[in-house]
């Protein structure tokens, strides 16, 4: 009798154990067919490349006195600041936790392990990156920048972000197609891009570009990518470039409305009353 029911309860939990492993199964399928839809194809088989603004130092010997140094304000516990140099590799906070919120999406869709590299590193290796996310605008982040350059049409890039000067009035994000639209910043209100771009090197592969006017439009554009990554998807249903414009504002920035969503082929969304505030004439 008491063997019968052991055998029964064996039974039981194996029934349970292979429910449940069936179960993880097809969410993780499902999860899977999300992710490809937005980072593209092969980002279920061999995971992503998260590509990150990286600035050298000037000197990267402690040793030297004759070096040339990179200083930096430090506050010292006692509140005061001070003139400390750098000697390492130089990464942005708001850049690092941008690639955090990004690592987390991808880590909720169960993918394979993810690779954060240099932008320098990633330079004419998209062979090797066919699933990219490339975080910082294109004219701090080298990789992107080759990526947009190397995949223009005739008329030039898809969309471009650049400041020509130190100055944020002169920042401008620029969209080509379907028709195009310029678009600039305030000091109280700036500017965060979601944009899916094809890979240089690979038909099927992605990269993803992920930046603002500053760091914290950046770091806002990726929170908002990682929290509303289901209302996202509804966009990015085809193939073909698209980009998202999002309005960031608020005295912290933590304010992130979506304004503007195109592809080349058709603007998909706009909020008229937001571009009023961000469009310009030119450059």
């Amino acid at each position: 009798m008491q063997i019968d029911f052991l055998w029964q309860q064996g039974v039981v939990f194996l029934v349970g154990l292979a429910f449940s492993r069936g179960v993880w199964l097809v969410r993780t399928r499902i999860l899977h067919r999300r992710a490809r839809r937005f980072f593209g194809p092969g980002v279920s088989a061999h995971g992503a490349s998260v590509v990150l603004q990286v600035l050298n130092p000037l000197g990267t010997s402690n040793f030297d006195a004759t070096a040339e140094q990179t200083t930096a304000l430090k506050i010292l516990p006692d509140g005061r600041q001070a003139r400390l140099p750098i000697y390492g590799k130089v990464l942005h906070l708001d850049d690092y936790q941008a690639s955090q919120e990004v690592v987390e999406l991808l880590r909720e869709h169960r993918l394979p392990p993810i690779r954060l590299l240099a932008d320098g590193d990633v330079l004419g290796q998209w062979a090797a990156n066919q699933e990219a996310i490339c975080i910082g605008s294109p004219f701090v982040n080298s990789a992107l920048a080759e990526a947009i350059n190397a995949t223009a049409g005739p008329d030039g890039p898809y969309i471009t972000g650049d400041r020509p000067a130190a100055t944020l009035d002169t920042y401008r994000v620029a969209i080509r197609l379907p028709t195009e639209l310029i678009f600039g910043v305030t000091a109280d209100r700036a500017i965060g891009v979601i944009a899916r771009l094809p890979n240089p090197a690979s038909q099927q592969g992605r990269v993803i570009g992920l930046w603002g006017c500053r760091a914290e439009a950046t770091y806002a554009a990726a929170r908002y990518l990682h929290r509303e990554f289901d209302d996202l998807l509804s966009w990015f249903d085809a193939d073909s470039p698209t980009v998202v414009l999002l309005a960031v504002e608020g005295a912290t920035f933590g304010i992130v409305r979506p304004m503007y969503v195109g592809s080349v082929n058709e603007t998909l969304f706009e909020r008229p009353d937001l571009v009023a505030h961000y469009r310009r004439d030119g450059f």
